[in-house]
């Protein structure tokens, strides 16, 4: 596959994760029964940006959004942070969100741009499978940018 084609592929499957969310936030807010919650423990996701499944049943991949590090954090479902693991080769500018692929990867999205000042972002894919005793992952980075070259919300 091209890389155009790779890019689009991983910026269609955030564009649906952010209307899954959109979509759940907006089944909660419209009397619905909301969905389990958790406090999470210690101050490694004191302003959690995102979240996806992890391997484990009952466990979570959560990041932080900017002025922190560039890492995710495993959680179980009672909010007790497993592990923390730094991505390699990314910097969080701003960590927006966070996925994973049925081919065994995840994706983190750096597009945040409050300032409205940003002409370009980045996806960083690495490896889901990440042994509980790991540290560091290595990430490739995945550089775009709008067609119209114009910052997004802010």
């Amino acid at each position: 596959m091209h890389t155009y084609g790779k890019r689009l592929e991983v910026i269609i499957v955030f564009c649906l994760t952010a209307l899954s969310i959109i979509f759940t936030a907006e089944l909660t807010h419209a009397g619905e029964p909301s969905l389990p919650t958790a406090t999470i423990h210690g101050s490694a996701l004191d302003e959690m940006s995102g979240m996806t499944n992890a391997s484990g049943a009952g466990q979570y991949w959560g990041h932080s959004d900017s002025g922190y590090a560039a890492q995710i954090h495993r959680f179980n479902d009672l909010g007790v942070v497993l592990q923390s693991v730094q991505l390699d080769g990314a910097t969080n500018r701003d960590f927006e969100a966070i996925t994973r692929d049925a081919r065994g990867r995840m994706y983190m999205a750096d597009i945040g741009d409050n300032g409205r000042t940003r002409e370009g972002y980045q996806i960083y894919q690495f490896s889901a499978d990440i042994p509980a005793g790991a540290s560091a992952v290595t990430t490739v980075r995945i550089d775009f940018r709008y067609e119209d070259n114009r910052p997004r919300n802010g």
